[in-house]
């Protein structure tokens, strides 16, 4: 049991709200020969029993602890089978066989209520909390917080595949930057369910945590219902992993906030985002398209890479960058039509692995390079690219004017940058916009008169700025059809409803916004200046002292000023420890 549902595992949820185990015992570990808490308990007692047994005022956590059966195994020493006779009957189920093995308190946290009911009334759990980690309310947040912050062991089996990662990463948060010293957490991974949220879960975990020990062995076995799901399969494996709390000096502190970057980096990284986009939005773009009268999203999100090439020229001697480049799509795309070099920069580990397996599969692995990284500090040299392309992408960015310096550094004098952005309007304010900002973990959006202003600051020209902002009602109805049309599909590859849920609710709002007027979308395109300016060219007036002329060549000059205009280009620079307003004649 747990938190949300994961559709290509078996959920029992009859077994879950009756009021004793039995069910569960006939069902589970006796059909399907469920063998899980043998080796849980063998790798607890290599790895964690001495840290317990040394222990005074231990706390043991089980996380989604379903009837307690691992609690029983780890801290009353009870194999699977001696757990089985126990339950055998409704009488023996309410008494436990075994004593406890070492003192501690022991939390059992579930989002069955009978259940951690049962685990309490018959002491295996001394304390217990219900609820859905995949949907807390602020005061199960807080719970959860100082549970995991007391707890000097956590054990949770057989139910991270049922929590979204964004919760996982909240909850290791809580639980490695508490102020006790040391701490241990015995976790498992089920094959073949959901192999993405495994690995994306693993990333998480060794982010908050450092790794112990690890081994592979059996579960039980699959149900008629997975067996249809996963032909050819019985057995559905077990990846036991134990990890400790990292020293002090390396942990996150409690109250950090999460870094927006972060959570959007999870977001994208995880199971349920990569198989919406890549089977609802395009399939390989995650922009919006330009749509013209019974145009599906595919075709309209190829109308948009078309119409931006339209504004370049492009041909094999240039270097693109694409900013946020997602699975790739469009990089391709300008590959095959352009012969131009495209390096992919994006911050989803996932859809930078998606890119690179898609262009092996396109023979343009030569072509096309994908390197993983934040927009506000680009892993490349100055002056590296001819182009810079970023579609839909900046709005993720909580710092929009360093993403802008970062592409200005990047490009050659002469370049060009080209980008299109999902951007409140000039006249929207914060209050207007709290649901939007809600949905991608931000306070604000670019505007139009944003990014034509900070082009400008950081030294671009010829700023050009066209709306195209009647296709975002057309393209977030369409993608809300597709899903609403394919959300069974989804489930069937283990796309949680609760995401499916939020991803509708999202678009609705999108659409909203769009019909008030709130959202505009549109394209910024502009030009890095070609050459420094000569010396004879340049009047240097210092200020104090007095006014004079020197001779001098000023490179690289960034408008920095409310004075600076681009039909009087001035720039405040410092020569000799002085400020200097130079006016620049030629450009």
């Amino acid at each position: 049991m747990s938190g949300a549902k994961t559709d290509d595992k078996q959920h029992f949820d009859d077994i879950y709200v009756l009021p004793n185990p039995c069910g569960f015992k006939n069902e589970i570990m006796d059909k399907l020969d469920y063998v899980c808490d043998d080796f849980t308990k063998r790798e607890f007692d290599k790895a964690i029993l001495p840290f317990c047994s040394e222990r005074e005022n231990l706390v043991l956590v089980d996380l989604c602890c379903c009837f307690g059966n691992t609690t029983m195994a780890v801290v009353n020493n009870m194999s699977s089978h001696e757990i089985r006779k126990n339950w055998a009957s409704e009488e023996s189920c309410e008494k436990i066989d075994k004593p406890r093995r070492f003192a501690c308190k022991t939390i059992g946290v579930d989002l069955s209520g009978p259940a951690v009911e049962y685990g309490r009334r018959t002491g295996i759990f001394d304390e217990g909390v219900v609820g859905d980690l995949n949907s807390m309310t602020s005061e199960f947040r807080t719970k959860m917080q100082e549970v995991l912050g007391l707890a000097d062991v956590v054990v949770c089996t057989a139910a991270l595949v049922y929590l979204n990662v964004s919760v996982i990463d909240q909850l290791l948060h809580n639980y490695a930057s508490s102020s006790k010293e040391e701490g241990f957490m015995i976790v498992n991974f089920l094959n073949p369910f959901n192999p993405d949220k495994a690995d994306a879960t693993k990333q998480v975990l060794l982010r908050h945590l450092d790794f112990v020990s690890s081994c592979a062995t059996r579960h039980r076995k699959l149900s008629e219902f997975e067996r249809k799901l996963y032909p050819g399969e019985e057995w559905a494996l077990l990846e036991i992993w134990v990890l400790k709390r990292k020293p002090r000096h390396l942990r996150v502190m409690m109250n950090a906030p999460l870094n927006p970057t972060r959570q959007t980096k999870m977001y994208y990284d995880s199971h349920d985002a990569m198989t919406f986009y890549s089977k609802i939005w395009g399939g390989e773009d995650l922009h919006i398209g330009i749509y013209e009268e019974g145009s599906s999203i595919r075709e309209a999100s190829d109308r948009t890479v078309e119409y931006m090439m339209s504004k370049l020229q492009l041909d094999a001697t240039k270097k693109l960058l694409d900013v946020g480049a997602g699975f790739g799509g469009c990089a391709r795309t300008l590959a095959q039509k352009t012969g131009c070099h495209v390096t992919c920069l994006d911050l989803s580990d996932s859809g930078c692995a998606r890119n690179e397996m898609l262009n092996r599969q396109a023979g343009l692995q030569d072509q096309i390079k994908v390197v993983q990284g934040a927009f506000e500090k680009m892993p490349f040299e100055d002056q590296e690219f001819d182009i810079v392309w970023s579609e839909d992408s900046l709005l993720h960015s909580t710092d929009r004017a360093q993403v802008l310096t970062e592409i200005s550094r990047v490009l050659r004098p002469g370049g060009e940058i080209i980008f299109t952005d999902i951007m409140q309007s000039d006249s929207a304010s914060p209050e207007d916009l709290k649901v939007i900002y809600s949905r991608i973990h931000l306070t604000s959006l670019g505007s139009p008169r944003f990014y034509q202003t900070t082009c400008t600051d950081v030294g671009f020209e010829a700023v050009e700025f066209q709306a195209l902002t009647e296709n975002v009602g057309t393209h977030y109805s369409a993608v809300l059809k597709e899903l609403e049309s394919r959300q069974d599909e989804l489930r069937t590859v283990g796309v949680t409803q609760t995401f499916i849920d939020r991803q509708k609710d999202g678009l609705r709002s999108w659409i909203a916004a769009h019909k008030t007027g709130l959202i505009v979308w549109g394209l910024i395109h502009a030009i890095k200046p070609k050459t420094a300016v000569p010396y004879d060219a340049v009047t240097v007036t210092s200020l104090p002292p007095p006014v004079n002329r020197v001779k001098c060549v000023v490179t690289g000059a960034t408008r920095t000023h409310e004075a600076d205009r681009h039909d009087t280009p001035v720039s405040w620079v410092e020569i000799g420890g002085q400020p200097v307003l130079v006016h620049v004649l030629h450009q």
